[in-house]
């Protein structure tokens, strides 16, 4: 049996307490962990419980920090004002307490200013808008980052609206944006919410490069106008619109991501989401649904849907003049009141994965523009899956159509669909219209291509007609006799044969 000398053990209890006491200060001062602000574990880090303007941003201030002393608790003018009247390159945090703040127009003067409003009180805090600026015939601006005519910050302000603090506008009397971004950041997180913007006006407007980032909160009967700067949204609502879109994106180097969270409820003869000028929209995940028209695109702008669901618009999910959707992912199902998937007025369609199912129609392509469908599903969509209007349309990849309609309106080529060697998909049906007597649909068909290769020279590829099934003739008053009975597509030129 070994023994060990008191003197040793005394140096071993020693030394791991040493090693006991250094691990919990070091613990102490790592980043991340503990209490959510972002101070690692110490207890003493946190939000102070007097309402006031501090120094600092939310996860450096203490329990015991004191506020400013020369700003008056829950007195937004006086703290915006002493931004303004001292240096530049700051970081503050406003909490508020009291239910209800009135205030006038807010400018933001000062480069470099980095400013979290944050609510601690027992009801979340109003910022009541009740001034009566007026600028350029425009009226009711609650917070802007540059105060026009003089004193214009050479550099951006950041802002963040926090947990329990709406901004409010008069709801009824003054234009214009309740927050406007001149080259400036907004973010609001969770349990924020601006509302009471004139019906038509925006709740937030992005120009000269500005971002936005919805990482919670609401929106209520207030729209978003994007012009030249981007939005970015994770998460939070968008709702209540009663005029105009939700959503506006006008310019080439406007964007909007949606990450997450919803777009519901706007009044009818609206979108949820319109992008013109060459501005973009890509839709990773969320939801936008409960609303006339989902998507508006028009004047060279693009859609991206690559996740996320959007159902229950009254006229169209996506609306395209003059655009494209390029859809890789997602669902867009629901649009059971005579709307439509998808109408390409004029533009470009791609669906490279995805689905388009369970709506009166699925898509219906124009005269013009270049379609093309490489993967996903457009099914079970209860009028018919897909309407090549007078368009051709290129088939690849895993590409499953349910009911495909070629329909001839009277002027150029008839239409038909261009099949890529890769293409192990299927079409369940092909229909034939023309808007003429039965007879006459009949004859026009006869003899025309149907299927070509890739090219539109002739010749599908082997096999491909094997998974193309034959659906009816439909003449001008929607009469419809089954193709089969009649004709079928010959195996290796593709053209409509009779038997």
């Amino acid at each position: 049996m070994c023994r060990i000398k008191s003197k040793t053990i005394v140096t071993i209890i020693t030394t791991m307490m040493m090693i006991i006491i250094l691990a919990l200060a070091s613990c102490g001062d790592s980043g991340g962990g503990g209490n959510g602000n972002g101070n690692g574990s110490d207890p003493a880090f946190g939000l102070p419980t007097t309402a006031g303007l501090y120094e600092g941003a939310p996860g450096s201030l203490y329990p015991t920090d004191t506020a400013i002393s020369d700003v008056t608790a829950n007195d937004v003018e006086e703290a915006i004002a002493y931004i303004n009247n001292n240096n530049t390159d700051k970081t503050y945090t406003l909490l508020l307490s009291a239910a209800t703040i009135n205030t006038g127009d807010l400018w933001m003067k000062k480069a470099n200013i980095k400013l979290s409003i944050i609510g601690i009180g027992a009801v979340p805090s109003v910022i009541k808008y009740t001034g009566d600026f007026t600028l350029a015939g425009e009226m009711g601006v609650l917070f802007f980052d540059v105060e026009p005519g003089t004193g214009n910050p050479t550099g951006p302000w950041d802002l963040t609206i926090g947990n329990k603090v709406t901004l409010s506008g008069q709801g009824n009397t003054h234009y214009s944006s309740l927050v406007f971004l001149g080259g400036s950041t907004l973010t609001m997180q969770s349990g924020a919410t601006i509302t009471g913007a004139i019906t038509g006006s925006n709740a937030v407007e992005i120009s000269n490069g500005s971002t936005f980032i919805m990482n919670g909160g609401s929106i209520i009967c207030a729209t978003v106008g994007v012009h030249e700067g981007t939005f970015t949204m994770n998460a939070g609502e968008i709702s209540g619109i009663t005029a105009g879109a939700a959503l506006y994106l006008n310019g080439s180097t406007s964007a909007f991501t949606m990450n997450g969270g919803k777009i519901i409820n706007v009044a009818p003869g609206n979108a949820a989401v319109y992008i013109g000028d060459n501005a973009s929209f890509t839709m990773n995940n969320g939801e936008i649904s409960d609303v006339p028209q989902a998507v508006n695109i028009s004047d060279g702008a693009t859609f991206t849907m690559a996740g996320g669901k959007i159902s229950d618009a009254g006229e169209f999910a996506v609306y395209v003049n003059n655009g494209a959707f390029i859809m890789a992912g997602g669902e867009i199902s629901g649009m059971t009141d005579g709307g439509g998937a998808v109408a390409i007025y004029y533009g470009n369609f791609t669906m490279n994965a995805g689905s388009i199912i369970n709506n009166d129609f699925g898509v219906s392509l124009g005269t013009s523009g270049t379609h093309a469908i490489n993967g996903g599903s457009i099914t079970n969509n209860t009028y018919g899956d897909l309407d090549t209007g007078s368009s051709n349309l290129t088939l690849s990849g895993t590409a499953d159509i349910g009911n495909l309609a070629l329909n001839y309106i009277g002027s150029g080529d008839a239409p038909f669909v261009k099949i890529a060697s890769t293409w192990t998909g299927s079409i369940e049906s092909i229909s034939l219209r023309y808007g003429v007597t039965m007879a006459n649909v009949k004859i026009f068909w006869e003899n025309k291509q149907i299927l070509t290769n890739e090219a539109g020279n002739n010749n599908p590829p082997s096999g491909a007609t094997a998974r193309v099934g034959l659906g009816n003739f439909i003449d001008g008053w929607g009469n419809p006799e089954l193709i089969s009975d009649t004709y079928y597509i010959h195996t290796t030129t593709g053209v409509l044969t009779a038997n």
